[in-house]
Order: structure tokens, then C-alpha cells, then sequence
């Protein structure tokens, strides 16, 4: 309990401000507002997409769009509410490294090693906004961890079999959250079934129904995903498809994997041989002793091959797609001290192996808190951004929706900046027609010469046409009631020829 406890008072201190002070942002946070205007509940509306071939994305992310219906239903657009289940979800996440680290190297230790996992880089692009679907991942995958736990662990043959079913269903949610998820929630609930029929915690005929059942969703998701890239010829991050770009990025990760951390297990066998900590055996030897905390090692780097495949690319990225991948020095690290820690309190007394683990508590909370000195943590350097860009857009939303409600005639005109603007264009619209501005709106496209040619530059002057289909008013129309025109520049100045103007940006 008191892990739980430290370890959501941890997660509040990091990134528990946005709560009361940060708003809503232009991407993807719009998606909220859209389900709340549209018709019937937003549950109804996810569950309907999903059945409907023309809706590529909720079908490719079954799972997440249905948790953010739920979300939308329970929360509606009180931001405080979303920004508490950024939250939440951190805080389950550092509970289940914590949880389980500490069966091992104590609780000292294990809080040290959660403190540095929660510091990581990778975190900055996703506990700073509302819209990733990382968010949800990394709680599932703290769900997972948690599972994992009572699977091995637990003394209750009941609480185990519990553990294994909901391991299996927290699974399949995170297979739904995001493609790039299949590998970790298929390869793990193998993992550890496999493993506990092995160790004897659960009875085969159990972990072989859920293995088939957890199989069955994610080949269906699979099958989903692959369907949709093969008509449209890319993924959901715009790549081409080809299986021999996935293997041979999946083939450079496995030795990329290998490269950074191979080093984290020879150097403690080394040393303990030359200080003659341990009686001296073969590496065969070494790897017999350690059957769990290899085969948790290999898995960890089968998983980061998986996310190089997946994304065509090596890491880190520096943003939220990091995520799991760049787990995979600080897990290998948490996986060597807690095997060392094993081997020790075979060999010492209860009182010195504690000490010991104290010892490196301090060591690592040091170095921890040292390095956050030097260098702030850029989590924390994120949320600061997040709300005073949010609150920024949020006060210029406000000022166009009073001005467009006060001149319910003038057309409003979204003065689309580059083709990074393509998701703008549909966020404003949805805040404006949320948030009651009755103005028709409409779009002019500005063509960057410092970007190359791309499709959406190509969409974003389709839109310029107007048409029921895209909801947007012809430009041509609203240019005639210039200068009785609402301007709004997305990106770039508005339009001066407008009677009003305003800025709207998300940086």
C-alpha cells in the first residue's frame, strides 16, 4: 500500500499541475468535442465506426477509440478530469516496476530504480498531452506487469488464475490501443503463461486457452490493420508497406539491442570473478543459474527488434513512439539488479544483503537526483510548455468563438499555414461548432516554399472548395464578404483585410 501511495504522489509531483492549470490543445484534443457534439452517445457512435468499412481508424484502434468514448462519457469536457487520468495512468505504471522490483532488491532499491525509469525522456511527449495512445498503453502495460506479478508470485492459486485472465484481457486492450503494441501484448501474455506452466503456478489447459484467445485478437487487430494498409499502401504513419523492410529493421534491432546493453551483464560477472565475490563457473554455468532473468532479457530485446520493425526505424526518436522501446537499458538494468540481488541473499544474511541494497539505493537516488539537477527532467520541461501553450490557444479560441457570436453573419476564415495545418483546420472547426460560434467557416490555403510536396498540401486545397462533404464553406463565397470576415491564422497572421483577426498556433 505504501508503494501505491509514494508512487502517485510521485507521479502527481511530475506532472500533477497540468490538472489545474493547463486546457484543452488544438491536436487531437478536439477528438473529445467531437464525440460530445455528435449524435446519439460517443460510446454508440466508436462502437458504430468500428463496423463500418469507410472508418479506417477506429477500426485499426478498436481498443483506443472505445476507452476515449468511455472517457468522453465520464469526464465530458472538463479538462481537469483528463489531465487526472495522465495522471493515474503514470502512477499504475511506476507502481508495477516498483511492485515487482521490490520482491527482489527491497523497497529502497526498487523505489530508486522506478525514481530513474520515471525520469526517463521518453515520458515528456506523452504525460504533456491528453491525445497519445500511449497514455493508455503504459497503463496496460503496468496492468500487465501486475498480472505477471500474482501469476508467479502469488501464494493463492485463485489470485494466480485471476492474475492470468486478466493479464489476457489487458492484453487484448493494448493490442487495440496502437499497431505497434501487438508484439508486447501477444509476446507477453506468452511469455509469462508459458513461464508459469513451467514453474507450475498455473495449470496448462488454463494458459493454452488464453494464449489462444489473446492470439485470436490480435491476429483479428492484425488482420485489420494489414487489410487497411494494403489499400491504402501505407501504414498509419504514412510508410510504405513491405514485410522486408519490417524484417530487416526488426534484424538491426535485435543486434542494435544486443549493442547497448550486453555490457550491463558482463561487467558484474566480471567483477564478481576477479574480487572472488562468487566461486567460479563456466558462462554456461552463469546462464543456468539465471534461466528467468535471461529469458526476460531476450524477450525485453525480441521487443525492442519488434519496435524497430514496426516503426522502420532505430531509436531513440526523442518523442512518445520511444515508448516502449527506449525501456530497454533501464529494464535490463532493473532485471540485473534484482538478479544479483537473488544470488546474494542465497550467500549473505538477510541484515548485509539489506544493508547492500540500501547502499545502491543511495548510490542510484544520487545519481538520479544529480543528473535532474544538472539537467532538468525534460517531463518536467514539457508540462510547462503544455500549459502555457494550451492556455494561450484556449483564450484565442474563446476570443474568436465571443467574435463570432456577436457577428453570427461574418464568415470565419482559417488561414491554413503549410500542410502542418491539415489537422488544425479540423480541430478549429470542431472547437468552433462545440463551442456554439454559428459562423460559416472557411479555408485558405498558404503553400510553404520551405517544405517539399506533400498529400496533405494537395487535401488542404481541395478544402478551399468547401463542399457538404468536408462541412467547410467555399472560399470564394466568404472572400466576397471581405472586409465583414472573422480571420484566423493557423500558423502564419490572419488576414489584415479582415475586419477581425486573430493568431492560433500549438507551439
Amino acid at each position: 500500500m505504501l508503494i501505491a501511495v509514494i508512487s502517485v504522489i510521485f507521479s502527481f509531483l511530475l506532472t500533477g499541475r497540468q490538472i489545474f492549470a493547463a486546457k484543452w490543445g488544438l491536436i487531437d484534443d478536439h477528438e473529445t468535442f467531437e464525440q460530445l457534439i455528435s449524435q446519439g452517445s460517443p460510446i454508440g457512435h466508436v462502437w458504430t465506426a468500428l463496423f463500418d468499412p469507410q472508418q479506417i481508424l477506429p477500426r485499426n484502434r478498436p481498443a483506443y477509440y472505445l476507452l476515449k468514448a468511455i472517457q468522453t462519457s465520464l469526464f465530458g469536457s472538463d479538462v481537469r478530469l483528463w489531465y487526472l487520468r495522465n495522471t493515474i495512468c503514470f502512477a499504475l505504471f511506476l507502481f508495477s516496476i516498483w511492485w515487482v522490483a521490490a520482491r527482489f532488491v527491497g523497497g529502497w532499491l526498487g523505489g530508486a530504480l522506478t525514481a530513474m525509469i520515471a525520469l526517463l525522456p521518453l515520458w515528456a511527449g506523452i504525460w504533456s498531452r491528453l491525445g497519445p495512445s500511449e497514455i493508455e498503453g503504459s497503463a496496460m502495460t503496468g496492468a500487465m506487469i501486475l498480472c505477471a506479478d500474482a501469476v508467479m508470485f502469488s501464494e493463492s492459486r485463485l489470485a494466480r488464475n485471476i492474475g492470468a485472465v486478466l493479464l489476457a484481457i489487458s492484453a487484448v486492450v493494448l493490442a487495440g490501443l496502437k499497431e505497434t503494441f501487438l508484439p508486447l501484448a501477444l509476446g507477453g501474455t506468452i511469455f509469462v503463461l508459458v513461464l508459469g506452466v513451467a514453474r507450475k503456478r498455473i495449470i496448462p489447459w488454463l494458459a493454452i486457452g488464453l494464449i489462444a484467445i489473446s492470439l485470436l485478437f490480435v491476429a483479428m487487430f492484425g488482420l485489420l490493420i494489414w487489410t487497411n494498409a494494403r489499400v491504402t499502401g501505407t501504414d498509419y504513419y504514412g510508410k510504405s508497406v513491405g514485410l522486408s523492410f519490417i524484417l530487416e529493421f526488426a534484424a538491426i534491432g535485435i543486434l542494435d539491442g544486443f549493442v547497448r546493453t550486453w555490457w550491463l551483464w558482463l561487467l558484474p560477472i566480471a567483477f564478481a570473478q576477479l574480487l572472488q565475490l562468487t566461486s567460479r563457473r563456466s558462462f554456461r554455468e552463469w546462464i543456468a543459474g539465471s534461466q528467468v532473468a535471461i529469458a526476460s532479457y531476450v524477450f525485453i530485446i525480441a521487443m525492442y527488434a519488434a519496435q524497430c520493425g514496426l516503426y522502420r526505424s532505430v531509436f531513440p526518436r526523442h518523442m512518445r513512439y520511444d515508448f516502449p522501446a527506449m525501456l530497454l537499458v533501464p529494464l535490463t538494468f532493473c532485471i540485473l539488479c534484482c538478479e544479483v540481488s537473488r544470488r546474494v541473499q542465497s550467500r549473505y544474511p538477510k541484515a548485509v544483503t539489506n544493508r547492500a541494497q540500501l547502499i545502491a539505493a543511495i548510490f542510484i537516488g544520487f545519481a538520479v537526483a544529480t543528473s535532474a539537477i544538472q539537467t532538468p527532467a525534460l517531463l518536467l520541461a514539457a508540462i510547462d510548455r503544455n500549459i502555457k501553450v494550451t492556455n494561450g490557444f484556449w483564450s484565442t479560441l474563446q476570443d474568436v468563438v465571443r467574435a463570432g457570436q456577436a457577428n453570427a453573419h461574418r464568415p470565419i476564415v482559417v488561414e491554413a499555414y503549410g500542410a502542418r495545418s491539415y489537422e488544425g483546420v479540423f480541430a478549429l472547426k470542431v472547437y468552433l461548432a462545440a463551442l456554439g460560434a454559428p459562423n460559416p467557416v472557411a479555408i485558405r490555403f498558404y503553400k510553404l516554399n520551405t517544405e517539399p510536396p506533400s498529400p496533405l498540401q494537395g487535401r488542404l486545397m481541395e478544402l478551399e472548395g468547401g463542399g457538404s462533404r468536408f462541412s467547410f464553406s467555399p472560399l470564394a463565397e466568404s472572400l466576397n464578404s471581405i472586409p465583414n470576415c472573422i480571420s484566423v491564422g493557423l500558423y502564419g497572421p490572419s488576414d489584415p483585410t479582415c475586419t477581425v483577426g486573430f493568431l492560433v498556433s500549438n507551439e
